[in-house]
């Protein structure tokens, strides 16, 4: 039975209790569909005793190993981009990276020797960085900055290997 007007109804006693085998069932409105009280207490009920089951699940997951990627993950960014934007990712870095060191440095050979070279091509990195979150679905979280700073001496599954021992 549904009750399209949104606010109390008062109903005749007849159509709200009914006699069913001598037990009395009482019929509650509820966002204007009839329910029994049976089985709204019955739904109630079982929403409670589920509730710390899926709080429990819920801390049981594994703690972030980024926390930068605590609210997104890099992994579905860079594939939801074209090849052509990830590329463009990658010259940015590479570029910003050794903007970085040019400026932080500013003569200091020491500390330009710290820099990280990038030897490879842009798509060779990019390449890498696909295939590392293609193939290790799990490692998603990982940020590009990881994956594009160590590209250079590992292929996609060496990183997720080298992420395993690192834990």
């Amino acid at each position: 039975m549904t009750f399209s007007h949104p606010s109390y109804v008062r109903l005749p006693q007849e159509s709200w209790r009914h006699q069913v085998n001598s037990t009395r069932v009482v019929i509650v409105v509820v966002r204007g569909e009839a329910v029994s009280l049976r089985h709204l207490c019955t739904s109630i009920l079982l929403v409670l005793l589920l509730l710390p089951a899926r709080q429990a699940s819920a801390q049981t997951k594994p703690p972030l190993r980024f926390p930068e990627s605590r609210s997104y993950s890099p992994g579905e960014i860079w594939l939801a981009w074209n090849q052509s934007e990830r590329i463009g990712f990658v010259r940015g870095f590479i570029l910003g990276h050794e903007e970085g060191y040019r400026l932080a440095c500013t003569g200091d050979a020491l500390c330009l020797n710290k820099q990280h070279l990038f030897k490879k091509d842009l798509s060779q990195y990019e390449q890498c960085i696909t295939e590392f979150y293609d193939r290790h679905s799990g490692d998603r979280d990982v940020p590009f900055r990881v994956l594009l700073m160590q590209a250079d001496r590992r292929t996609a599954d060496e990183l997720h290997e080298w992420l395993l021992r690192k834990k």
